[in-house]
Parts: structure tokens; C-alpha cells; sequence
């Protein structure tokens, strides 16, 4: 470059730059607009995708998106990894990654009990199961063990929901050795 400035001078490879700026400027003004359209397209495919998914895995899912308890869910923290589970979805559909938007669905179903279609009045609390104190008891220690194994890759989406639900349902039932409750208090068996 600087034998350039000194074989013709800055004012000539000024003007030089500033004619090549002046000739790309439309192509590079192209390139960009075609870059947006397929990005929009790309996102758009991608939400196709997920509401196909969604269809087959989760027929319902238009009717529990419209219900408020849904809402509520969302705006509440998914216990594994504290982020606000609108927050986990909107990453989901965002990737395009429709197994994660199917189990985040599945989730709410499991913790709704099945009753996510039924009217309900704005803010009223996600219903519980019974607490039927039966089945394994788990250790927080286990539940720990479990989300490192996880990391590890040793769990399929599949296989890892199904712990999620069982754990789920452990926590409700009390079958959870040392857990706290909202107060630091320790609940469940010892």
C-alpha cells in the first residue's frame, strides 16, 4: 500500500477508492436485500417446519397457545436452568430446533395434567396432580448425578423428558430426599 501512495500519490488512490465505492455500491446494495430475502425465507421455512412438527407431535398446540395458564408457564423459570421458559422457547423456534419446541409443549401438558384445553380464568395457578406419595424417592444428589449425565450427552431429548416428568412428579408427590421449599425449609422424606 505505501508503495502505492508513493509511485501516484493519495489524491489518486483517493479517487480510486472513491470510483470503486461509487461502482460496487449497487452491487453490494443488491447483495444485501438478497441476503435479507433469504433470511426470511430461511426463518419462514423454519416456522413452517415447527408447526408441521408440532401438528404431528402435539395436535392441540394452536388451542394451548391460546391459554392463559400457557402464558403463565412461560413467564415462570424452567427449575433446571433458571431462564424464564418463554425465553427457552423463543431460543427454540429461533434455532429452528422443533424437538425442543415439541418438548417444551410436552412439558406444560405434563405439569398441567392434561387439562391445558379446559377454560381457566387469567392468573388462576397451573393445577397439580394429586400428591400420591408412591414410587422411588429420589436424592438430590441423584437429581444432580442425572443433570451431569445429561451434559454428557448420555440422554436422548426423549429419554431426558421422560426424567423430567418423573422428576416432576417426584417433586409434587414429596419423593424427593432433602428438597426445599420456597422458604429454605427442607420438605419431603429425609
Amino acid at each position: 500500500m505505501q508503495d502505492d501512495v508513493n509511485n501516484f500519490g493519495p489524491e489518486i488512490l483517493d479517487v480510486i477508492q472513491r470510483g470503486a465505492r461509487q461502482t460496487m455500491a449497487p452491487i453490494l446494495d443488491r447483495l444485501a436485500e438478497r441476503d435479507e430475502q433469504l433470511r426470511e425465507g430461511l426463518q419462514r421455512a423454519a416456522k413452517t417446519a415447527i408447526d408441521r412438527a408440532l401438528d404431528a407431535a402435539v395436535p392441540n398446540w394452536r388451542e394451548i397457545n391460546q391459554d392463559p395458564r400457557w402464558i403463565q408457564w412461560l413467564n415462570s423459570l424452567e427449575p433446571y436452568s433458571g431462564y424464564r421458559r418463554q425465553d427457552l422457547l423463543n431460543d427454540a423456534v429461533a434455532q429452528g430446533d422443533a424437538g425442543r419446541v415439541i418438548a417444551i409443549f410436552k412439558g406444560f401438558i405434563a405439569e398441567a395434567g392434561g387439562q391445558q384445553g379446559q377454560a381457566s380464568q387469567p392468573g388462576q395457578p397451573l393445577p397439580r396432580r394429586a400428591a400420591q406419595p408412591t414410587g422411588r424417592v429420589y436424592s438430590r444428589q441423584q437429581i444432580l448425578d442425572m443433570a451431569a449425565r445429561r451434559r454428557k450427552g448420555e440422554f436422548s431429548d426423549e429419554q431426558w423428558l421422560r426424567w423430567e416428568h418423573e422428576l416432576i412428579r417426584a417433586a409434587n408427590e414429596r419423593r424427593i430426599r432433602g428438597a426445599l421449599d420456597a422458604d429454605g425449609c427442607q420438605i419431603g422424606p429425609r
